[in-house]
């Protein structure tokens, strides 16, 4: 039995990042606060617990007891927590936290998780292996709420207009769109009319208006209803009872009659046409977890027409990167290309851990080796391509701000990075040019991500480089098949876009993580 819900993590020092990614990885939908005012505003009745991390004194206006003591007394349901080392260490400051109302006081995330556990919405089965869910979110603002569902085990198709919406439409394998009220054009109701004419197109499609002001206006709330919206809210707990089969509680606001058979029926059919990527790709969990299995990269009436074509060969790719000196601990898989994004060292200046991993390189079974360099390769500063493909990995092809051909496949790749005072690092004009000279190319290698795009650290920043998503997205014609990349070790992951499929491969984590595999397609004669 898993559990899933929302809950308010008070924290004025910004301190605990760290422990607010986890709780999302492990399936909570957390609204980070940092006032009291802020924290009290946004807790309602679906609010399953409280974590405080503040002061401790009772009469500072921004104390976690006084924020407890006024959430007991208005939600006593709630799991209130007062997550503080130093409160934990005093008896007398954790009997006031008692007294207050406090159903834990600690400083292990261990005992969080404990004390969560068996509170939420209990899922009646695994979420996620058969349900997908087209979300527009056009003005990229609802990342945390795509990860979140991510991290609860959907597929999110994430669009970024109307019109690339609709294009999707109808599918015997998107049955659930969820749609922000704005949508980047003039007209306040952009996000009605999707809904409009998405229930226009496939009447059996379950729509979710994700809006603060629509939630919290009743006129917007009929307006969307009008339409043909199922569900009108601004909370994530809301959206997983109603993907989970749960009927919302307003009575205009019904799942259309057999919802969920037709969601049990299209499994069936995609099983037995072989379209359901989840089924064919891999099996992976958000940040915690490891992807099991070739990823994806085509869709499957193109994977369908390849593997029945005689003419194509398949060539499998293992991927790694961010290894940090830690390459002999990884599992490697089989395969005919193994390939790098950097990394590979462990802030060294000199060649001590650039020999090492060359060796490695030298002893594995793969016919062709391609790397890159990324931030930590501090040895490399100002050597150029040549010298270092020949003094110090002749043991793979190295590529930097260059491309190879290797079994028919295309491959560019650059180890330019935003990152301060460290190899590769160059400021945004800098990056601006380097990321302007990629060529076209099947496969791109590059160390950072572009931005957006499976780059969010566990402080909530975005790494990414917009320079470089938007060669990938707009400017190579044809964009290429697979962006890989690391950088990022909390997002190793991957995410389709139109025709690329972005693939961060970062290894290391508490536990090294298992490297990348797919497959790719190249003609014979190639």
């Amino acid at each position: 039995m898993r559990f899933i819900g929302e809950l308010i993590f008070l924290d004025a020092t910004n301190h605990s990042r760290p422990e607010v990614t986890k709780l999302r990885a492990h399936g909570w939908a957390v609204t980070h606060c940092y006032s009291v005012e802020t924290a009290l505003a946004s807790f309602h009745e679906n609010i399953t617990a409280l974590v405080a991390k503040m002061g401790v004194k009772a009469d500072h206006r921004d104390s976690g007891i006084e924020l407890i003591k006024v959430v007991k007394a208005r939600y006593p349901q709630a799991l209130c927590v007062l997550y503080s080392n130093s409160a934990r260490k005093s008896p007398s400051v954790t009997h006031r936290c008692r007294a207050a109302g406090a159903d834990l006081v600690t400083s292990k995330l261990k005992s969080v998780f404990d004390a969560l556990k068996g509170r939420g919405l209990s899922l009646k089965a695994p979420i996620g292996g058969h349900r997908r869910i087209l979300f527009v979110d056009c003005d990229h603002s609802c990342r945390q709420e795509i990860r979140q569902l991510q991290a609860w085990g959907f597929d999110v198709v994430r669009r970024s207009s109307n019109a690339e919406a609709l294009d999707l439409l109808p599918s015997t394998y998107l049955k659930v769109l969820v749609t922000k009220l704005g949508c980047r054009v003039k007209s306040a109701h952009s996000g009605q009319m999707l809904v409009k004419n998405a229930r226009s197109k496939d009447p059996t499609v379950l729509c979710i208006v994700y809006s603060w002001t629509a939630a919290a206006n009743h006129r917007m709330q009929q307006r969307c209803w009008k339409v043909g919206a199922h569900l009108v809210t601004n909370s994530m707990h809301e959206i997983a009872m109603c993907l989970n089969g749960v009927q919302p509680t307003d009575p205009q606001a019904q799942l259309p009659n057999g919802f969920c058979r037709d969601i049990e029926a299209t499994e069936a059919e995609l099983v037995a046409e072989n379209c359901n990527e989840k089924s064919q790709g891999p099996d992976w969990n958000f940040m915690t977890g490891n992807i099991t299995g070739p990823v994806p990269i085509y869709t499957s009436a193109e994977l369908k027409a390849l593997q029945g074509n005689t003419a194509y060969r398949k060539v499998r790719i293992v991927v790694i990167s961010d290894t940090h000196c830690l390459h002999e601990a990884l599992d490697m898989p089989e395969g005919d290309i193994l390939v790098s994004c950097g990394d590979f060292a462990d802030r060294c200046p000199d060649f001590s851990h650039i020999t090492p991993f060359n060796e490695w390189l030298g002893k594995q079974p793969y016919k062709h080796k391609i790397v890159i360099a990324g931030n930590q390769e501090y040895a490399f500063n100002r050597l150029g391509r040549e010298t270092i493909q020949r003094l110090h990995l002749p043991n793979c092809v190295y590529l930097e701000d260059s491309s190879c051909v290797v079994e028919g496949i295309t491959f560019y790749g650059t180890p330019w990075n935003h990152s301060c005072n460290m190899a590769f690092s160059a400021d945004k004009e800098k990056r601006h040019q380097y990321f302007g000279r990629i060529q076209p190319c099947d496969i791109l290698l590059t160390h950072q991500p572009p931005q957006t795009i499976l780059d969010m650290g566990s402080n909530g920043g975005f790494w990414g480089d917009p320079s470089l998503l938007r060669v990938v997205r707009r400017h190579l014609q044809p964009p290429p098949r697979v962006h890989l990349f690391g950088h990022v070790h909390e997002m190793y992951g991957y995410e389709r876009h139109d025709q690329t499929t972005f693939i961060n491969c970062a290894m290391k984590w508490d536990e090294m993580r298992k490297p990348v595999v797919f497959d790719f397609f190249v003609r014979k004669s190639a």
